[in-house]
């Protein structure tokens, strides 16, 4: 309270928030303390939300630190900041900077990162941080716009937060969006056994795989049975192109299992016995009759 008296004596007295840059504009220090009422008396008296922190510090606007904050404080100095005419599609000087998972992929990258790819990135307050994103839509921030070969909305995937998922979605975002070389588009990120979705995928995986189901609790159980028809949509997808590679006829599957070859045609494979029988039952009885 002292602090924030002082702060409203100097700014009543004629002092510039503008007018020092060491070691940051003053805005910064009070959006990094969640200082919500400081903010907002900052942009007030004429703070400036379109100068960045110097190249050193990745050129970072604002916004992009305002989207990062934990709590209820994330969204509300977002808004304060919006509502100052902020612009949503500032990019900051990290546009060589490489995502994490993907540092020995060679990417195509675009621009430095926008504060929906930072917002979109946030791998722990799903919820404040879809609530950050819906307000940078609703304030026109660009959902095609690629960092490190990512957009927001695979960023959003990877990072395991479907509430963001499912907002970018809703407004608008490009779901085939070409993405960079080795990032393919917003369903491979999905599938990319190089991303954890938010740090747990890979020991759900472990467990899912080595587990039998009555042992799974609902929540892993939840999850075999959505990734059991992902790989039956998948098998599909395959069975209508037709594609060269080799994959479980049934389950669509190709890797880190033993594919066998239909005994009468030949020509589509399976990954166990299971799967043959189901394959055979409800589809492939006809198809190997007529090939014969």
């Amino acid at each position: 309270r002292v602090r924030l008296n002082t702060l409203k004596l100097l700014l009543e007295r004629g002092a510039d928030p503008n007018a020092c840059r060491v070691p940051m504009p003053v805005l910064f220090l009070a959006i990094m303390a969640s200082d919500t009422e400081a903010v907002r008396r900052l942009l007030l008296c004429g703070a400036s939300t379109d100068v960045p922190l110097p190249d050193e510090r990745k050129g970072l606007y604002p916004l992009h630190v305002a989207v990062t904050l934990p709590g209820p404080a994330g969204p509300k100095i977002t808004e304060l900041l919006l509502h100052a005419v902020a612009d949503p599609d500032a990019q900051a000087a990290d546009k060589d900077e490489i995502y994490g998972p993907d540092k020995n992929e060679n990417l195509l990258k675009a621009g430095g990162r926008t504060a929906l790819h930072v917002a979109c990135q946030r791998e722990s307050d799903y919820r404040n941080a879809s609530r950050i994103v819906a307000l940078l839509l609703a304030h026109g921030a660009s959902t095609d716009l690629l960092w490190s070969g990512h957009s927001p909305l695979s960023l959003a995937i990877v990072s395991g937060n479907y509430l963001v998922v499912e907002e970018l979605l809703k407004g608008g975002a490009n779901p085939n969006l070409l993405l960079g070389r080795r990032v393919g588009s917003a369903l491979c990120a999905l599938l990319n056994f190089n991303y954890h979705l938010g740090g747990n995928r890979a020991k759900l995986d472990l467990r899912i795989a080595h587990t039998p189901f009555h042992a799974l609790n609902m929540r892993e159980r939840e999850t075999f049975k959505a990734r059991r028809q992902l790989l039956s949509m998948m098998g599909d997808l395959h069975r209508q192109s037709n594609p060269e590679y080799k994959f479980c006829y049934h389950c669509g599957r190709s890797v880190s299992v033993k594919l066998t070859a239909c005994s009468l045609c030949h020509k589509v494979f399976y990954c166990s016995r299971n799967c043959k029988v189901k394959a055979w039952d409800e589809r492939h009885k006809k198809e190997c009759n007529r090939e014969s």
